[in-house]
């Protein structure tokens, strides 16, 4: 699966050999979760269990690899890890969230201050559609990331 096209969870799970159960239990996930994941979608709720990026590295696989549903968006910028999600419409339109992130090297470096403080926060933007929505939220984390000087997180 080197093409560089992206995948389902159940595509990636057949492609790395793993069982139902093997992934779940490396994506510290129900399999019964998972399962339902595989066929309908990754759960667009916040308050979700946060699993989307413990499946990347289950498949040892880049988050913008795996399609996770059509209202599920996953990105990587200096080492910090995003999935953004949109949970409706309202007669205002779409509202996305950061539904989970990580900070760099697999959360063991700190994240710069100022991303942190407004992921963990619930950044939320609006848009006319699901995909307006996801694009405005991601143009306003891509920024916060880059503004911060290199090295600026090391302490």
């Amino acid at each position: 699966m080197a093409d560089g096209k992206r995948r389902t969870l159940k595509d990636w799970r057949e492609a790395r050999n793993l069982t139902l159960e093997a992934a779940a239990r490396a994506a510290r996930a129900n399999p019964t979760d998972l399962k339902k994941w595989e066929r309908d979608g990754y759960p667009n709720q916040q308050g979700e269990p946060g699993r989307a990026i413990h499946l990347a590295d289950a498949y040892n696989t880049p988050l913008e690899m795996i399609d996770y549903g059509p209202n599920i968006w996953a990105f990587t910028e200096a080492g910090c890890q995003f999935v953004i999600a949109t949970g409706g419409r309202d007669d205002r339109g779409w509202e996305s969230f950061v539904a989970e992130w990580r900070s760099p090297e697999r959360g063991t470096k700190q994240a710069p201050e100022g991303v942190s403080g407004r992921a963990s926060t619930g950044m939320r933007t609006k848009g006319l559609t699901s995909k307006d929505s996801l694009d405005i939220l991601e143009e306003e984390i891509r920024p916060l990331i880059r503004q911060v000087p290199a090295g600026a997180d090391d302490q």
